[in-house]
């Protein structure tokens, strides 16, 4: 009995010491108080403690640490959101500070606005000239612009912001000679907060084209009476007009031009080497013997290409190879 009741008197000092250990390792904690505001306006890309709640503790050095939690992610600029205050505490800052002993005056929800100051597109119009200029290839004399959402507006938070200005992803835009209208972005940089904004530019381009000096008709060849250089606005002028004089001379209409027509690839052609209708000496060889007959072009070729004609004879079919503008080879 007497052992017994020993067992029993020291599992209750034990027991009691530890008790005792953990009110004294918990009045050991620090102690930090909260008093948490109804509503507060932030700017800034988080928001922390010390913008909800003013902290009350005796260690400096505690009272800094718990300033800088983060208590959430701003709404966008111009806008709002709710914080509730006993989930804040249970779910984010009792995990993350067990060393400390948080007290509340009163959980609350709090309404946390984030600033908006509004921003508009035509204040950056250096930044789109700069990127322009960079990366387009006419002349400097050549080209202007107009930034047709000029403008719009955003929203972005009362601090510095970084821009630079690229293509979007589904632009197919490649030249370095773009005409008319042209889509691009701005990419808006606030302590590594992301946003892009459109932007919508006419690229006016006043540059010398060739064009056609007088009335053409159909199959016309080119020559340098025919055309000539004027300086003219091609901003929104369909098809890639023709810059040089040199590249036409000697190509022919294939269709009626009007006079001061800007020329284009699809107006012209090079001049076949054979034309449909043209008279050629036919060369055809077997053995040792070689005879030549006269023979019809029945389609358009160039040298080295393979053409039909009609032997003007027998008026037969014949496939040929062109050899110059007057002669072929039987196939």
């Amino acid at each position: 009995m007497r052992d017994y009741l020993y067992r029993l008197l020291k599992s209750l000092f034990i027991i009691n010491g530890f008790v005792l250990l953990t009110i004294s390792i918990a009045a050991a904690r620090p102690v930090a108080r909260l008093s948490f505001v109804d509503s507060v306006t932030v700017n800034d890309t988080a928001i922390y403690l010390r913008d909800i709640a003013a902290i009350s503790t005796d260690s400096p050095e505690l009272k800094q640490r718990l300033s800088v939690a983060i208590a959430g992610t701003i709404a966008p600029p111009g806008y709002s959101r709710f914080i509730n205050t006993a989930d804040l505490l249970l779910y984010r800052f009792q995990p993350a500070f067990k060393d400390i002993d948080i007290k509340v005056a009163e959980n609350k929800r709090i309404v946390v606005r984030t600033v908006g100051i509004v921003r508009k597109v035509g204040d950056y119009v250096n930044v789109v000239e700069g990127y322009l200029r960079e990366h387009i290839g006419w002349k400097q004399d050549e080209w202007s612009f107009v930034i047709e959402n000029s403008e719009e507006t955003w929203k972005s938070l009362d601090l510095p912001i970084g821009i630079s200005i690229e293509k979007p992803a589904a632009s197919k835009t490649t030249t370095p000679y773009p005409r008319g209208h042209l889509q691009l972005q701005f990419i808006i940089n606030q302590r590594e907060r992301i946003t892009r904004i459109p932007i919508s530019c006419l690229i006016k381009i006043f540059a010398p084209v060739v064009i056609s000096k007088h009335a053409l008709n159909k199959g016309n060849v080119i020559d340098s009476n025919d055309i000539e250089l004027i300086k003219t606005d091609i901003s929104c002028f369909g098809p890639d007009p023709c810059f040089k004089i040199e590249d036409l001379i000697g190509q022919k209409t294939i269709r009626n031009i009007n006079q001061g027509s800007i020329l284009f690839n699809k107006l012209l052609a090079p001049v076949p080497a054979v034309s449909k209708g043209d008279q050629l000496a036919i060369r055809v060889a077997q053995g040792n013997v070689r005879i030549s007959v006269l023979a019809i072009a029945r389609e358009n070729g160039n040298l080295g290409q393979k053409i039909w004609v009609e032997n003007s004879t027998t008026h037969k079919l014949v496939r040929v190879i062109i050899k110059d503008k007057s002669s072929a080879v039987v196939l």
